[in-house]
């Protein structure tokens, strides 16, 4: 495993369905930084982000579904490095999420429909883990 960025406060998400960039949304965390363990960035403190990462998908529309909205769990893939004693979230981490909403332009529902929420910027290029 090569080293890859650590994921801390700030990070940005991509959301897919198929491998595929289709549509957009909101993606929230809620699941807290370290308070711990702090990167650097520019002249704040970010905390990193260790163990099951709980994100939250909202507003996500594309040509299938509409006001799509859903939880997941992103699970962190560094084998080595720790912070709090669990591995740490590194960029390009992923999680599925179960979306429910309606067909656009319709009050019909949709349930069941599952995207791909990945991380593809951690918020800092400095530290790296694996």
């Amino acid at each position: 495993m090569s080293l890859k960025n650590v994921v801390v406060e700030g990070c940005q998400f991509e959301i897919s369905v198929g491998g595929a960039v289709i549509g957009s949304g909101n993606v929230s965390i809620s699941s807290a930084a370290s308070t711990n363990t702090k990167v650097i960035v520019g002249v704040q403190k970010k905390g990193v982000y260790a163990g099951a990462m709980s994100i939250s998908v909202s507003n996500y529309a594309d040509a299938s579904i509409a006001q799509g909205t859903g939880a997941g769990v992103i699970t962190p893939s560094a084998t080595k490095t720790k912070v709090d004693n669990q591995p740490v979230v590194l960029e390009g981490d992923s999680g599925e999420v179960v979306l429910s909403g309606v067909i656009p332009g319709t009050t019909t529902a949709v349930t069941g429909y599952t995207v791909s929420v990945k991380i593809n910027s951690a918020g800092q290029s400095t530290v790296k883990a694996e």
